[in-house]
């Protein structure tokens, strides 16, 4: 219904109409209900079923519903969509020395940054913790320039990242990772294009922070050795495939001052594996 002030009440508009022997309505008998406090109810339940609470921000299952909706756009029109996936260095430090009052603070303030640093249909999402995700979509249908565009882009976040956060406890620095993976691969769903650009993400981290990192497959690879052989010294260890060896350390005239303790690693066959394939 259209209100007196210009705005609408939803309503909900039960009831019979009479009519005269000419078809003609002359009466309607029934009941009109005030929808307005049931629809407020259903938009707060969406808020919290899609949104995140602290930034408003979507969260991870709107997130997966929009990379789903882009890729299935790539198949018809070929646009490239780009994912972007960032860490904040020292983010659990700040928690623990200032409170969860400031981590609070520094999120809302991350939010707002990246919003600022994207066009208005993009999507800027945080999953959880201090983790955050930027869906690119539209980014052409060619390769290398939608990789050079996501690229500009993710510099162009860490830099706006990286200026100084003016929060209740002081003012504060953070730096970020970022991972950035495209979808150009017509094989890989949404599900792997979150876990490649998670592993772009980790590369970004192992290479010294504060930088971007593209996924590519070799980064995936070696992710995956790391993985296989993570399991097998769990297994070894538990099938007790581990040993201690000590090496005496000796001091002039063969005196015997300390020993270094060296963890050994075999297979069930007694084959030695290096330590600088297990200890990194």
């Amino acid at each position: 219904l259209h209100r007196e002030d210009g705005s609408y009440m939803p309503v909900l508009v039960r009831g019979t109409i009479r009519r005269a022997p000419d078809g003609r309505p002359v009466r309607f008998a029934g009941s009109i209900l005030d929808l307005t406090d049931r629809k407020r109810y259903e938009e707060h339940i969406h808020q919290l079923a899609f949104y995140d609470v602290l930034t408003e921000l979507p969260n991870r299952r709107l997130l997966a519903d929009r990379l789903q909706q882009s890729l299935l756009a790539r198949s018809r029109t070929g646009q490239i969509t780009a994912l972007l996936m960032l860490d904040i260095a020292r983010f659990k430090w700040l928690n623990a020395t200032h409170g969860h009052a400031a981590g609070a603070q520094l999120l809302k303030s991350l939010a707002a940054r990246l919003r600022d640093q994207v066009r208005p249909y993009d999507t800027v999402a945080r999953p959880g913790g201090d983790e955050f995700v930027v869906l690119l979509e539209q980014r052409g249908t060619d390769p290398a320039r939608a990789q050079a565009t996501a690229q500009r882009v993710a510099a162009k976040i860490l830099n706006a990242m990286n200026e100084p956060y003016t929060l209740s406890v002081g003012t504060v620095h953070h730096s970020v990772s970022i991972g950035v993976v495209l979808s150009t691969s017509p094989t890989l769903g949404a599900d792997g294009l979150l876990r490649a650009a998670d592993v772009a993400l980790y590369q970004a981290k192992q290479d010294g922070r504060n930088i971007v990192r593209l996924f590519v497959p070799e980064m995936q690879a070696r992710v995956d050795v790391r993985s296989a052989l993570e399991a097998r010294l769990r297994r070894s260890y538990e099938e007790d495939l581990l040993r201690v060896n000590y090496q005496a350390q000796v001091y002039v005239l063969c005196r015997l001052v300390s020993a270094e303790a060296l963890m050994l690693w075999t297979t069930q066959d007694g084959t030695p594996i290096p330590p600088l394939d297990f200890i990194q």
